[in-house]
C-alpha cells in the first residue's frame, strides 16, 4: 500500500519554508530539507521519492556537532563544550566540522525555541569568524516538525523535518 499523504504534506513543508525564509529576506532555495524517517513506516518511506523527497536520513545527523543550548534534557553539548570542541579540534587535522546542529526543548509554542535557535547560531557565527572553520562550517541545522520556520527565521539553513512530512509515529 503506497502513503499518499506524504506527497501533500511535503508540498506543504516547503510551502512553510519558503514563508519563512521571505518573512526574514532570505531565499528559500538557501534551506536544505532533509526529510528523517526514523519510525516510519515502510509505506512511508516508499512514497518519499515520487513526492519529489531528495534528502532522506534514518535517524542522527553523523558528522555535525550537536549543540545543546538549553539546559534540557535533550541530547547535545553545552555551548561551553561545543567551544572546547572548537578549540581542541585544531589538533585533529582529518577531522572537519561543517556545522552545528541545535534542537531546542519541547513547547507548546514555537516561539519558544527563538532563544535557543539564538544561542547556536551564536556559536555558529562565532566559529564561521575563526580562520580555519571559515570555509568548513557551512550548516546551521536547527528545527523539527514543529519549529522549523522560527528556525529558518533566525538563520537555519538545514531543516530536519520527520512528522511533518510522515505524519506521526506509527
Amino acid at each position: 500500500m503506497i502513503e499518499t499523504g506524504v506527497a501533500d504534506r511535503f508540498l506543504e513543508v516547503r510551502q512553510r519554508i519558503a514563508g519563512a525564509a521571505r518573512r526574514v529576506q532570505r531565499n528559500p532555495e538557501e534551506v536544505a530539507l532533509v526529510a528523517i524517517t526514523k519510525g516510519c513506516s515502510g509505506a512511508a518511506v516508499e512514497a518519499a521519492c515520487p513526492a519529489g523527497i531528495r534528502q532522506i536520513w534514518q535517524n542522527r545527523v553523523q558528522e555535525q556537532l550537536e549543540s545543546n543550548a538549553s539546559a534540557s534534557d535533550r541530547s547535545g553539548a553545552a555551548p561551553a563544550v561545543v567551544r572546547e570542541i572548537f578549540t581542541a579540534s585544531a589538533q585533529w587535522p582529518h577531522i572537519r566540522i561543517c556545522g552545528l546542529m541545535g534542537i531546542a526543548p519541547l513547547a507548546r509554542v514555537p516561539e519558544a525555541a527563538r532563544p535557543y535557535f539564538c544561542a547556536v547560531k551564536a556559536l555558529f557565527d562565532k566559529a564561521k569568524q575563526e580562520e580555519r572553520f571559515a570555509r568548513s562550517m557551512q550548516w546551521l541545522s536547527l528545527g523539527m516538525s514543529h519549529d522549523f520556520e522560527v528556525a529558518i527565521e533566525e538563520g537555519a539553513n538545514m531543516v530536519r523535518i520527520g512528522t511533518a512530512i510522515f505524519g506521526p509515529l506509527s
